[in-house]
């Protein structure tokens, strides 16, 4: 039987099976479902869960030197890290992004995200009040952060979240998130008025929408 990585029990009143980022089985079960009933259930779906363990498996090795900061995305392209002698100042080329030589992977890390962050108010902000004018949404504030498991949020005092991880994605990703959570500011859930919001900016947001939940191991980057 395959092994999950964790089996997590809630008040929930149905079993679920969820692959992670690193392509583990995570198991969601009711507090008192009997063990035996929960293994017949990852019997049956073995075939489904090796299927996609394997796909992000291939997944993480096509990436691995953007995992290992060896090349970094922006804005959906490749570039590939050069550390070079006499780099004072982070700047990108047509392949390559050059940065002062690194002793340490932290180091390294620190460059590259800093470099992130000066094109964020030059970038990605900008790309966010455009869309918020376009679909004329008053809103009460625009907040950068830095999160390792959401690449947008709004709340209920519409106020507004952005990951500055966004400039790895290709700007019709960063488009979808940006419409997805400014459509919140209309409604505040997932409910079939939300999506037709969404789908009234972005017609084709349901191909965005399955590229992004793939882009899980980037936002743990950093």
């Amino acid at each position: 039987m395959i092994q999950p990585k964790e089996i997590i029990r809630t008040k929930r009143k149905s079993l679920a099976l969820t692959i992670n980022e690193n392509g583990e089985l995570i198991v969601h079960a009711p507090k008192n479902m009997p063990l035996y009933e929960i293994v017949n259930f990852i019997e049956k779906k073995e075939d489904w869960i090796t299927k996609k363990s394997e796909q992000i498996s291939k997944l993480l090795n096509r990436n691995k030197d953007i995992i290992e900061y060896n090349e970094i995305f922006f804005l959906g392209k490749r570039y590939r890290v050069v550390e070079t002698k006499g780099v004072e100042n982070a700047y990108i080329t047509k392949h390559s992004i050059l940065i002062e030589p690194c002793k340490t992977k932290a180091k390294k890390q620190k460059i590259l995200k800093d470099w992130y962050m000066q094109n964020v108010e030059a970038v990605l902000m900008p790309r966010i009040i455009k869309l918020l004018e376009f679909m004329k949404q008053k809103y009460k504030s625009i907040k950068i952060i830095n999160s390792k498991a959401k690449w947008g949020m709004c709340d209920s005092k519409k106020n507004l979240y952005f990951n500055w991880k966004l400039l790895m994605l290709s700007p019709d990703i960063v488009d979808y998130v940006i419409v997805h959570e400014a459509s919140h500011l209309i409604e505040l859930n997932h409910s079939n008025k939300f999506w037709e919001i969404v789908g009234a900016v972005l017609p084709k947001y349901k191909k965005s929408k399955d590229v992004i939940n793939k882009c899980g191991f980037l936002i743990k980057l950093y």
